[in-house]
C-alpha cells in the first residue's frame, strides 16, 4: 500500500505539552519531515531533551520554550520569544493536558480542585494559547492549528467526568474558533486520540480506572500491554494506537492536502468510537 510522505520545511511549527508524550512524538515526526520546531512545556528540563532529539532529525531551527499554559503571562513570553527566534508560525498544535486526579464515583468524592486543575490546563490553558497565537495567523491570513481532545469527550463516565467535560469543550471551541479564523484562511480541527500508553496512562491513572471498574483486570500489572491490549479488544480493528499514529493525524492536519477541512473532529482510535 502507498505511504504519505510530508514536508513542512518551510513551516515553524509550535507544539504545547512537547515534553513527552503524543507532544514529543509529534514533534519528533514533524523535524524528520524538515520543520523548525518550538518545542512548549513546563518542564523546561524535558522540552529541552524533546528540542536535542528533534535537532538530530531536522536542518530547521528547534528551539524549547518554558510555558505553563495556565498562566497568561508566560504564555504571553513564550509566544514573544518564538517570534523573536522564529520569525513567524505557521502551525499551532495545542495539545499541554493533564488527566483527573480522583476517581468517581460518585461525584461527591471529586474534589473542587481537581476540577479546577483540570480545567484550568486542558480548557482554559488551550484558549489561553490559542488567544496568545490568533494575532500572529490573523496577521499573515494563513496557517493551520489543531488541538487535541479525547475520545473520551464521547465515552464519559462518572470515573473521569472533570477530563471528560475539558475534552468536549475542547471540541466545542475548536468548531467556534475555525468559524472565526476561516475568514483569515486558518484552519482550525481537532485530534480525539483513543488509548495511546503516555505519561497520562503510565503515572497510574490507567490503574485507577481498572480499580473502578474491578475485576479480573486487578490482577495484572499496570503496564504497556495490558493497557494496549485493552484498548485493542474495544476497537473495530483490535489494534492499539501508538504515539506516532496521533502523529500522522497532525500531520496530515496540517498539509496542504487537508486545505479544506476545517472545524472538524478526527478521532485516530483504531474505530473504538464508531459514531456518525
Amino acid at each position: 500500500m502507498g505511504s504519505v510522505a510530508f514536508d513542512f520545511s518551510k513551516d515553524v511549527v509550535v507544539i504545547t505539552g512537547a515534553a513527552s508524550g503524543i507532544g514529543r512524538g509529534t514533534a519528533l515526526q514533524f523535524a524528520k519531515a524538515g520543520a523548525s520546531l518550538a518545542i512548549c512545556d513546563m518542564n523546561l528540563e524535558e522540552a529541552e531533551k524533546t528540542a536535542a532529539q528533534c535537532r538530530e532529525l531536522t536542518s530547521g531551527k528547534v528551539i524549547a520554550v518554558k510555558m505553563n499554559v495556565t498562566n497568561d503571562d508566560e504564555v504571553a513570553a513564550a509566544r514573544d520569544t518564538i517570534i523573536k527566534e522564529m520569525g513567524t508560525v505557521d502551525i499551532l498544535f495545542s495539545n499541554a493536558g493533564v488527566s483527573s486526579k480522583v476517581m468517581g464515583p460518585p461525584l461527591d468524592i471529586i474534589p473542587n480542585s481537581d476540577w479546577e486543575l483540570v480545567l484550568q490546563v486542558n480548557t482554559l490553558g488551550m484558549v489561553k494559547v490559542c488567544r496568545a497565537f490568533a494575532p500572529v495567523f490573523r496577521e499573515k491570513r494563513s496557517g493551520k492549528i489543531v488541538l487535541t481532545s479525547s475520545i473520551a469527550a464521547y465515552t464519559s463516565t462518572p470515573r473521569s467526568m472533570p477530563y471528560s467535560v475539558s475534552k468536549l469543550a475542547t471540541i466545542g471551541f475548536a468548531h467556534a474558533f475555525s468559524i472565526e479564523m476561516g475568514e483569515y484562511n486558518v484552519n482550525v480541527n481537532t485530534i480525539c486520540p483513543g488509548f495511546v500508553y503516555t505519561n497520562i496512562y503510565a503515572d497510574g491513572t490507567a490503574m485507577k480506572f481498572r480499580a473502578a471498574l474491578g475485576g479480573g483486570l486487578l490482577k495484572f500489572n499496570d503496564n504497556e500491554s495490558v493497557m494496549n491490549a485493552m484498548a485493542a479488544a474495544g476497537s473495530s480493528l483490535k489494534r492499539a494506537q501508538k504515539v506516532e499514529d496521533m502523529a500522522y493525524a497532525v500531520m496530515f492536519l496540517c498539509s496542504e492536502q487537508a486545505k479544506e477541512i476545517t472545524g472538524q473532529v478526527l478521532n485516530v482510535d483504531s474505530g473504538y468510537v464508531n459514531r456518525f
